[in-house]
């Protein structure tokens, strides 16, 4: 059973903090908040869900605005068709950003647990530079694939142009991506 001590000023103090009997409200202690493991999985996990919502959702746009440059959103049934297979595509994308992303995010977690960091603008930024980090991975991995939208006789870009066409997207998931990150689990980091 727990003990907890009673204070001369009609509070009960424990590790949590003090609660005053006569107004039943706690107020903190100077241990500093730190969010549960559970809480910082989670928020890996949604900020990682978040980033490739934001990258499917800009995928599925483009293709429907494709389809519908050809003429092709009649008849509907074959447009949301396409759709639904599309949506199949959510988890290839989930896993490649959730591997993608881990060592990052992890290097990041260690240094933000070490000075307590809990600015929303940190990890904004921090979530843009994993952002860009990725894109330029995905760009050095695909480089010399040629898609089924390419024009037969376009000429290939290079990889810094390659970098270019996709980073505005890369790094406004990964902006996303930190702040979801930050609202689930990060603005509980209290400095001392």
């Amino acid at each position: 059973m727990k003990s907890f001590k009673i204070g001369p000023d009609r509070t009960v103090r424990s590790k949590r903090g003090k609660i005053d009997i006569h107004r039943g409200n706690m107020q903190e202690n100077d241990v500093a908040k730190q969010p549960a493991l559970g809480r910082i999985t989670v928020g890996y996990l949604l900020s990682v869900t978040a980033a490739t919502t934001c990258i499917f959702g800009w995928a599925l746009g483009r293709a429907i605005l494709h389809r519908s440059e050809d003429g092709l959103l009649l008849p509907i049934s074959g447009t949301l068709f396409v759709i639904l297979t599309d949506c199949f595509t959510f988890p290839l994308l989930w896993l490649p950003a959730m591997l993608l992303s881990a060592v990052p995010c992890s290097l990041l977690f260690v240094i933000t647990q070490r000075w307590q960091i809990s600015n929303l603008i940190f990890y904004v930024i921090a979530g843009v530079s994993i952002g860009l980090v990725s894109a330029l991975i995905v760009v050095h991995l695909t480089h010399n694939w040629s898609w089924y939208t390419d024009t037969p006789n376009s000429a290939p870009l290079d990889i810094w142009h390659e970098f270019l066409s996709i980073s505005k997207l890369f790094g406004a998931a990964g902006a996303v991506a930190g702040s979801v990150f930050w609202l689930v689990a990060a603005r509980l980091f209290r400095g001392n």
